[in-house]
């Protein structure tokens, strides 16, 4: 007999999420396991680097208002990939670092590879989950395997 995921106990994760626009409302969660969608692999995080902008959210600052309360934080990733939805060349075992921002790939920015002036771009830990967590899921296209040999 198979069960389905909904009556399964999932595996869970610890993650720091912004709970609401006031300061100091970062918090520590368990949470369930990100499940990667099409193009997408999870991955277990080893380091993720908390920089300014984690620090702006924290602090409640201004302009840091359009990061989505309930968002984990944290875009400066290391990892190794555990699982993975489609066929993207990146395999289990796999370390890898994750770059920040992803585009839609058909505007002007993204074609002149500046996916920071596309529109519709993607940042992890700001506008969907980042890796101050356990595990987080992230597009084939944001990952760049690290060599055995670099710490």
């Amino acid at each position: 007999m198979h069960e389905n995921d909904s009556s399964r106990t999932r595996a869970r994760t610890r993650a720091a999420v912004r709970t609401s626009l006031e300061p100091r409302s970062v918090r520590i969660f368990e949470q369930n396991l990100p499940v990667p969608g099409p193009g997408e692999v999870l991955v277990r995080t080893e380091y993720c680097g908390l920089c300014g902008s984690d620090l702006h959210i924290w602090n409640g600052d201004d302009g840091y208002d359009w990061v989505p309360c309930g968002t984990v934080l944290g875009h400066e990733i290391v990892g190794i990939v555990v699982r993975v939805n489609g066929s993207s060349g990146i395999k289990p075992g796999t370390r890898v670092v994750a770059m920040t921002q992803s585009g839609c790939g058909d505007c002007p920015a993204c074609a002149s590879e500046y996916a920071n002036g596309c529109a519709q771009r993607h940042t992890l830990g700001l506008s969907h989950d980042g890796g101050a967590a356990g595990f987080v899921r992230i597009p084939f296209a944001q990952l760049i395997p690290v060599p055995e040999h670099i710490p």
